[in-house]
């Protein structure tokens, strides 16, 4: 069965409520060992966020199968979510829903992109973006 397991996020006074697979699950418990954590790239996203200084923050990680978007005002943390992708093309999607819901301007914004980039990708992104900074986690 898949694991739901919680992870505390205090800059934002939230919490990331995320489901690990049984086969994680299942090599975790093969290895014997509490010393691997396994925790969703999103993670990584609202810990970065913290430390952006831009009024309005948006990170945002495509690795191909997924994309994650964190969006942040100010301190408050907006929005986190996680979407399965087929393509680019599809992630573009839902980074543009995630600036609707929560009204940011992408031509004031400068993007945080975590993942291989290309520069025509790159390029396609500044036209809607004020900036995009690549990012590693």
């Amino acid at each position: 069965h898949d694991e739901v397991n919680h992870l505390p996020v205090p800059e934002s006074e939230a919490a990331l409520l995320y489901a690990l697979p049984a086969a994680v699950t299942s090599l975790r418990n093969r290895l014997n060992s509490e010393q691997f954590e396994f925790y969703p790239v999103i993670a990584g996203l609202l810990q970065d966020v913290a430390h952006v200084s831009d009024h309005n923050r948006v990170l945002c990680a495509y690795d191909g199968n997924f994309v994650h978007v964190v969006a942040s005002e100010g301190g408050a943390l907006r929005m986190a979510v996680s979407y399965p992708v087929a393509d680019f093309e599809t992630a573009c999607y839902y980074l543009f829903a995630v600036m609707r819901e929560v009204m940011f301007n992408p031509g004031l914004t400068t993007l945080r992109y975590y993942g291989p980039l290309s520069e025509n990708r790159e390029t396609l992104l500044k036209r809607y973006f004020s900036g995009v900074q690549r990012c590693e986690l």
